[in-house]
């Protein structure tokens, strides 16, 4: 009884890092090409948005008498190219007006880095399907777990002594296990 069980033990402890690696792949592979598309159309927009919030467009409508006017165009940063900070050169600004003046040439650049980006590696799951895979995989993986719980408690029974991993969920090893 006892070498079975250990073997068991062995089997599910097995099962479990097998379960980890399945969850680390899916957690790890890039998104489908679809997804990484919304994303950087959605990242162009931000760009383009944070353009139109730093250009003072009431510079350009201010009456001709407004000295305001000069003042206020000698002072606008936001349509700086770019600035130097600590010898770095923000091109931050560059890449806002871009988006917002040419964003389809932005977005297609975007588009063909992630293209290059993927590789060799094939996209992983959709979200809503990577979402459902790491719940299975989450519910096997506790299963697994307790199941290994059952036998060193069986074994505890017998007398036998065996030790839990280090990494031992606690709420696990402290469950009531038929």
């Amino acid at each position: 009884m006892k070498d079975k069980t250990v073997r068991e033990i062995v089997k599910a402890r097995t099962r479990r890092m097998a379960l980890l690696g399945e969850r680390r792949e899916i957690e790890g592979a890039p998104l489908p090409a679809d997804e990484a598309e919304r994303h950087v159309g959605a990242y162009v927009q931000r760009l383009a948005r944070r353009w139109q919030r730093e250009v003072p467009l009431h510079l350009f409508t201010a009456p001709a008498d407004d000295t305001r006017r000069g003042q206020l165009f000698d002072s606008a940063v936001p349509l700086r190219f770019a600035s130097v900070a600590g010898g770095a050169v923000d091109l931050a600004p560059v890449a806002h007006m871009l988006a917002a003046v040419a964003p389809e040439l932005l977005r297609g650049a975007l588009l063909e880095a992630v293209g290059r980006s993927y590789g060799k590696s094939p996209p992983g799951l959709p979200a809503a399907e990577r979402a459902a895979a790491l719940a299975e995989i989450d519910r096997e993986l506790r299963e697994v777990e307790l199941g290994e719980e059952r036998l060193i408690r069986a074994l505890e029974a017998e007398g036998l002594e065996i030790d839990r991993r280090a990494d031992a969920n606690p709420a696990l090893v402290l469950a009531r296990v038929a």
